[in-house]
């Protein structure tokens, strides 16, 4: 999945949390200024917290050693096998209508600045105290746009005073800061009806905020719920800005008359603390899922090796082509090469190291990085080179009947919970990672041409190479009524507690 597609899936559920909560307990309480620390965290907490990963491990089993281990749930997907498999990409088109949308909301908001510098430069503007009023007959209804306030000429002087002080207000308390992050919670979310609801009670407490000063200092507050009432309700000039006669409705004169909430029911507020922990699970699981697919996606750009010997650089097993390694890696940047065969290498790397085993010792420890890196700038360039199982037949990545172990997903999971053994020597140096491999599920459901894509240390590596190769037999693929042979990746996280 696209990052920033991960982006907003987790950011709109921390907006829907938020939103969700102020709708069912909070929007008629009379805390106003609780209220808008409430929403001004949400909107920061919409843009913010989906850049954190929460990624967790979900299952375990326990070591022989009392020590516990957590083993990734298997997340089973193919490798392409053939370079004419073809598959929509839904993904770029998702996001281009994304960006389309936002493109659109962001012209509107544009035109409507544009709109209101014309109308300061056409109109007479004069400073009073903090503020530049703009006296125009095209405003239909006073607004206030940062230090600007917009009045229409006909308003009387008693309307005037009132508008001011009410104006005056939102400028004072910088609501402008709070509309900025509405807007931008738009721009990534226009598409999420909850954002538009969660805008309208950012501008609506705000007028709240504003309505309570002004009474507060006001020797006639029914003057200026006079004033109010005079205002005849136009259409929208800017959203950026406050409109006087914004949320003008009978709700609006409650809030402004209702006595003070008890104090027990400042309470609702931690509402939110359930809502926050289930949506950071959520984004957690997410998170695992997307780091899992992520790593498989990096590894298998790179085309496998020809010559079968275990390349071993910088401590960790890469399985990639010669000519990768070769452009990765300099010789200038190497510091050691040791090259180990026959009964040397499988003692050091069991039967990974079968076919002979080159280590590499760089000069700055950064291979892995320098080698994602180089995947992911040459993606388009790389290509697969075709697969065959044993018996020489091609391998599928997606066939009409996928392989199935007994049991299901659920049995390979309880296979791997009880089979896999922590290593002694791995436990006791605190040696802990997700091992990636690679296998084929061949015709007859037998496991074949294994293959660590990651590793982390020879002794997991082995653990999980072991476990994969003694597999019961698997319910083989069928592509056309055939058996074919279908190749995996499994993931195995092996992590002490």
């Amino acid at each position: 999945m696209e990052p920033f597609l991960l982006y907003l899936i987790k950011s709109n559920l921390w907006l829907s949390c938020f939103t969700l909560v102020y709708f069912l307990f909070l929007r008629n309480e009379r805390y106003f200024l609780l209220n808008r620390i409430y929403l001004t965290t949400g909107a920061l907490a919409a843009l913010l917290l989906p850049l954190l990963d929460l990624s967790y491990q979900d299952f375990h089993v326990s070591t022989d050693r009392g020590s516990a281990i957590t083993i990734d749930q298997p997340i089973i997907n193919g490798v392409v096998a053939m370079e004419e498999s073809v598959q929509l990409n839904w993904q770029p088109v998702a996001l281009a209508l994304l960006l389309v949308g936002s493109l659109v909301i962001l012209t509107k908001l544009v035109l409507q600045i544009a709109h209101i510098v014309s109308l300061i430069q056409q109109s007479k503007v004069e400073k009073q105290l903090a503020l530049f009023v703009v006296r125009s007959p095209q405003i239909k209804t006073p607004f206030s746009f940062f230090s600007y306030v917009f009045v229409n000429p006909s308003n009387s002087p008693t309307e005037m005073r009132e508008i001011l002080k009410h104006e005056a207000e939102h400028i004072r308390q910088q609501h402008w800061v709070d509309l900025l992050l509405s807007e931008l919670l738009v721009l990534v979310m226009w598409y999420n009806p909850l954002v538009w609801l969660f805008g309208h009670y950012i501008r609506q407490n705000h007028e709240y905020l504003a309505d309570e000063m002004v009474l507060r200092n006001s020797t006639n507050p029914g003057e200026y719920k006079a004033v109010l009432i005079n205002q005849i309700l136009g259409g929208e000039v800017l959203r950026l800005g406050h409109m006087f006669s914004y949320s003008l409705n009978k709700k609006r004169f409650a809030m402004m008359t209702l006595q003070t909430s008890n104090t027990i029911r400042k309470l609702k507020f931690l509402w939110v603390i359930p809502g926050a922990i289930i949506i950071a699970l959520a984004c957690s699981e997410l998170d695992e899922k997307y780091a899992e697919s992520d790593a498989e996606t990096a590894e298998m750009s790179i085309p496998v090796r020809e010559d079968g010997m275990l390349y071993v650089i910088d401590g960790k097993i890469h399985e990639v082509h010669e000519k990768v390694i070769n452009e990765v890696l300099q010789p200038e940047a190497i510091s050691s090469i040791n090259v180990y065969k026959g009964e040397k290498a499988m003692e050091m790397y069991g039967n990974i190291g079968k076919n002979g085993v080159i280590e590499i010792v760089t000069k700055s420890q950064d291979f892995t990085e320098r080698l994602s890196a180089f995947t992911e700038k040459n993606r388009g360039n790389m290509h697969y080179e075709k697969q065959t199982d044993s018996q020489g037949r091609e391998i599928f990545m997606h066939v009409e009947e996928m392989p199935e172990f007994p049991g299901g997903q659920e049995g390979l999971m309880n296979y791997l919970a009880t089979s896999i053994q922590y290593p002694i020597e791995a436990a006791e140096a605190a040696i802990q990672g997700r091992v990636y491999i690679q296998f084929i599920i061949n015709t007859e459901g037998q496991t074949e041409q294994l293959k660590i894509l990651r590793g982390v240390d020879p002794l997991l590596d082995n653990e999980a190479y072991r476990v994969i190769k003694e597999m019961p037999a698997w319910k083989p693929g069928r592509q056309k009524g055939q058996n074919v042979s279908v190749s995996y990746t499994v993931p195995i996280n092996f992590k002490l507690e």
